[in-house]
């Protein structure tokens, strides 16, 4: 059988609330497959912790998807926190500065 709205089926059959930062408003929803708003972040299929982002939603776009994959281009690691930019121009810098 499936969950009604606002619960998803966990992984011993049984219905659970859906966390905070998931749209779950339809009936059937699973946990592998549960839909994250934007400004959230879910690190693994497997998990049920949704998580604020620190960028909010620049950095995630929310989406059925978790880790990096849920991260906007530029933008990787837990709560898609780094900026990928960043990291290229502090390694920019250290190769300027070296080569000084």
């Amino acid at each position: 059988d499936a969950c009604e709205a606002l619960h998803y089926m966990n992984e011993d059959g049984e219905c659970a609330s859906c966390p905070d930062g998931t749209k779950c408003s339809s009936v059937g929803n699973e946990l592998g497959s549960l839909w994250v708003k934007a400004g959230y972040f879910r690190g693994a299929v497997e998990s049920t912790t949704v998580d604020p982002c620190t960028f909010g939603e620049v950095a995630c776009p929310g989406g059925n998807k978790t880790g990096n994959k849920l991260c906007s281009e530029g933008y990787e690691g837990p709560l898609c926190d780094r900026s990928v930019w960043e990291s290229y121009f502090r390694a920019l810098i250290k190769v300027k500065i070296n080569s000084l």
